[in-house]
């Protein structure tokens, strides 16, 4: 027995050694001097130092009731180590994936892919297929210039409903996981994953819609505003929703948070594809790592690592996962906006990141899916004040602002409150209690060659 002490005491010491080991290289990091040096080599980058301009108070980031259940990224940790950075590419290894693409077509018109995230189907197939319908015409006689695919929670049902009906002539996916907040984006790589293949224009549109989102212009109108240029659509929230993250070395970095319900081009659509996989499995650890901007590869380059247990993963995964995909988290330099030239493929720039309050306190970027969360987002909006003076007739279920974790719903809606959407600025609307809109209204006012003029309307439309 005591022959055996000496050797249990080895065994430990090499058991701590190699634990010490591990952590030592889950802890490697830049030196500050070494953080600094790397940002100096981006164009335009400038020295943070403690003293500078940059330093900004934890309201700045600090974010609403909304994104108070999505991390705690605005505390101060001050004297620990948060995340660090760390360059090169995303990690290939982390997940394989098969980025085999449509051949591009010169001849192709592009085409819109309704991409719908389901529980058990669309919930207004008929107005649906009434405007999509609206494509048609003598010489074309089928949807030629739309796809539809739907990803359902509840596959049964859809399979079902596809089987005997299918309306939409839609085609559904496999099923994924799918959590609320903590991951809606796989169920949204996974529609892209089939549409892809199918894709066959640079120039096609990839336009992510909830079961109860409608349509509120005509088809030729969607289509003539989506093809308006190639780019991507970000609907962007107010700077007080991004998430701060903290760095080693008194450095920041901000992710930026935007709806879930985006346009992509093609281009974004096939890096999404490519590299959702590994972005995800950067999250599964309690080390979650995302993808940091490069100025000069104009988009990810290197990661930001949090090490273990230290910053819970911002959530909700959804409102920043395309974007911080695409283009990554920002090192915070004290700049105030990133321009169309660093973002390329995003509509609607530039990004506002602070500074003048007419741009960072209201929503950016362009948002083609109406969704209210909160009045005071959306600015000068003659699209609520005319909901709101339509009541009871139109009528949201929270007003001004809704303090749970979900949008409001349309609950009622009057002839004016359909006008007030059909002349809206938006391509989309969400959420539609079951039969809101009703045929009648859809057909006579939507679905109108020309927007009809709204009962004693005293203003020009702004947003």
């Amino acid at each position: 027995m005591a022959a055996q002490v000496p050797f249990l005491r080895i065994c430990l010491l090499a058991l701590v050694a190699a634990r010490l080991s591990q952590a030592l290289s889950v802890q490697k990091q830049f030196s500050r001097d070494e953080a600094l040096s790397y940002l100096d080599k981006q164009p335009g980058s400038s020295k943070l130092t403690e003293s500078s301009g940059s330093a900004r108070t934890e309201s700045e980031y600090s974010g609403s009731a909304r994104t108070d259940l999505q991390g705690h990224a605005s505390h101060n940790f001050a004297k620990q180590t948060m995340s660090y950075l760390e360059e090169g590419g995303l990690d290939s290894d982390a997940a394989k994936v098969n980025t085999t693409f449509a051949q591009n077509d010169p001849t192709s018109k592009p085409r819109i892919f309704l991409l719908f995230l389901t529980m058990s189907g669309v919930e207004r197939p008929e107005l649906w297929k009434a405007f999509l319908d609206g494509q048609l015409s003598p010489t074309m006689t089928t949807h030629q210039l739309s796809r539809v695919f739907v990803h359902c929670v509840h596959s049964h049902v859809c399979s079902w409903e596809i089987q005997t009906k299918n309306t939409l002539q839609a085609t559904q996916v496999a099923t994924v996981p799918s959590t609320y907040c903590a991951d809606l984006v796989s169920p949204m790589a996974q529609l892209l994953n089939s549409a892809v293949l199918e894709s066959t224009s640079p120039r096609d549109k990839f336009v992510f819609l909830s079961e109860s989102t409608l349509p509120v212009k005509p088809f030729a109108e969607v289509y003539q505003s989506l093809m308006m240029d190639a780019n991507s659509d970000f609907c962007v929230y107010p700077t007080d929703h991004w998430t701060q993250l903290s760095l080693a070395n008194n450095l920041h970095a901000v992710i930026v948070k935007h709806s879930q319900w985006v346009v992509l081009n093609q281009a974004h659509a096939h890096n999404i594809v490519a590299n959702w996989p590994a972005m995800k499995a950067g999250f599964t650890a309690l080390t979650w790592s995302i993808p940091v901007y490069h100025e000069t590869r104009l988009g990810p380059w290197g990661k930001i690592t949090n090490p273990a247990g230290v910053l819970p993963l911002p959530m909700c995964i959804d409102e920043w996962a395309f974007f911080g995909t695409i283009f990554g988290a920002f090192v915070d330099k004290g700049q105030t906006q990133m321009s169309g030239a660093q973002l390329p493929g995003l509509s609607s720039t530039p990004l506002h990141m602070r500074g003048n309050t007419e741009f960072v306190k209201i929503q950016q970027g362009q948002c083609r899916t109406f969704a209210f969360w909160d009045a005071s987002e959306f600015g000068v909006s003659n699209l609520i004040s005319s909901i709101q003076k339509d009541w009871p007739m139109s009528k949201f279920s929270c007003y001004p602002s809704c303090d749970s974790y979900h949008p409001a719903e349309f609950e009622a809606l009057g002839d004016n409150g359909a006008i007030a959407l059909r002349n809206s600025r938006y391509l989309f609307a969400r959420k539609f209690g079951q039969y809101v809109m009703t045929e009648d209204q859809f057909h006579r006012i939507i679905l109108a060659p020309t927007a009809p003029v709204p009962v004693n309307a005293t203003s020009a439309w702004t947003r």
